[in-house]
């Protein structure tokens, strides 16, 4: 008997590398033909080796390119058309909308939408936020299933009109793997010297971390201009990640005298041995959707120092980090000094994050939510 066949799509495929992967082997092993689309899959080893069958989709980053998005969808539909898809999962905001709106006429499948953080949120320029946030009224009405991983994203899309029988959920993000972020292993712990003597750092010099792409929403210029009005002159900063906003950083370091405590050290697989080897990690962030680095930070048990923002008061909220302001560099500077100034405390707060963590926020809970959505759906998918 042919089995039945799920399409699961994003924009870019390390997306679906990043975040999906052990969902499509759950799929698989539950006997699904598992299709994956990006515009850039082919050139991914590990979806190739995932995903029962891999297809360029030509979806872009840009919003508004349009003749590129509508064959994207247009390819998307044949794909539905040719496989006998029964259900089709959409993720990020350009795949998700232009995908649904290509699926918009094919009447006997089903469309579920993870949003990993809308582009509008509270705090964003008016008139964007009109514009993002009636695309994904528009889209919502091709849609079945409409997932969320943080509250104030599951409140807004309340108000969503979806089609007939269609649900809003909310879930504990992508699930992660505590596997990987345990703080007493061996492997974790051997490297932390190591690391801190490649740096060429002194012995009981504090380390910040920040891991984040360099792309303006994540503010690491707010994390330099904090640490240049640091009481604390000792402490060094490291920040893990690529982007196009990586040489302004770098001349931003230089020119607040900071250069010689600070590292840049480009895109990085090593993040648990980097969390190990720091003392805090810092996520000035404007809005994420639930930010992983955070997650992972609470799951080696390290204080986190974050902005008040959507998915990152999530985690950290009451008592399991620091919140600032968006954009609040004083009270962020305050923060650090506090918090390497008062360890008891900040070993508290990680206690309680981490118990939070591997209580909410491994792969099971968001696995067993993912179950009793598609099977809502009447995808009847094995436990």
């Amino acid at each position: 008997m042919k089995p039945d066949t799920i399409i699961i799509v994003a924009t870019v495929a390390s997306h679906l590398r990043n975040f999906h992967l052990p969902w499509v082997r759950h799929l698989r092993a539950a006997g699904f033909k598992v299709i994956g689309g990006a515009c850039d899959i082919q050139e991914c080893a590990d979806c190739r080796a995932v995903f029962d069958e891999t297809v360029t989709l030509p979806f872009s980053r840009s919003m508004f390119s349009w003749r590129q998005a509508f064959q994207a969808g247009r390819e998307l539909r044949r794909l539905v058309v040719r496989s006998g898809a029964i259900l089709v999962h959409v993720h990020t905001p350009n795949a998700a909308f232009w995908g649904r709106l290509g699926l918009a006429r094919v009447q006997t499948l089903k469309v579920a939408y993870t949003a990993h953080g809308f582009h509008f949120h509270q705090g964003g320029l008016g008139l964007a936020n009109r514009i993002y946030r009636a695309a994904e009224q528009w889209a919502a009405r091709f849609t079945d299933a409409l997932i969320t991983i943080n509250q104030e994203d599951y409140l807004a899309a309340k108000d969503f009109r979806l089609r007939p029988g269609g649900r809003v959920e909310i879930i504990p993000g992508i699930g992660l793997d505590f596997a990987r972020f345990q703080p007493q292993s061996a492997t974790v712990r051997g490297v932390e010297g190591a690391l801190r003597d490649s740096w060429k750092l002194p012995a009981g010099v504090p380390l910040v971390l920040m891991v984040a792409e360099f792309i303006p929403r994540k503010r690491h210029r707010d994390f330099l201009m904090a640490m240049a009005r640091c009481e604390n002159r000792r402490f060094h900063a490291v920040f893990a990640g690529d982007g196009i906003g990586l040489d302004s950083a770098k001349l931003l370091s230089q020119q607040l005298g900071l250069s010689d405590r600070v590292r840049y050290l480009g895109f990085r697989r090593d993040v648990p041995e980097l969390l190990a080897a720091a003392d805090l990690l810092v996520l000035p962030c404007e809005r994420e959707g639930l930010p992983v680095c955070v997650m992972e930070a609470l799951a080696m048990n390290k204080p986190v120092i974050g902005a008040n923002a959507r998915g990152t008061r999530d985690l950290l909220a009451p008592d399991c980090g620091w919140l600032h302001e968006v954009g609040d560099v004083k009270m962020l500077a305050e923060q650090i000094d506090y918090v390497l100034s008062h360890p008891d405390e900040a070993r508290q707060r990680a206690g309680q994050g981490r118990k939070r963590i591997l209580a909410e926020y491994g792969w099971e809970p968001v696995r067993d939510k993912l179950i009793d959505i598609y099977r809502r759906l009447g995808i009847m998918v094995k436990s």
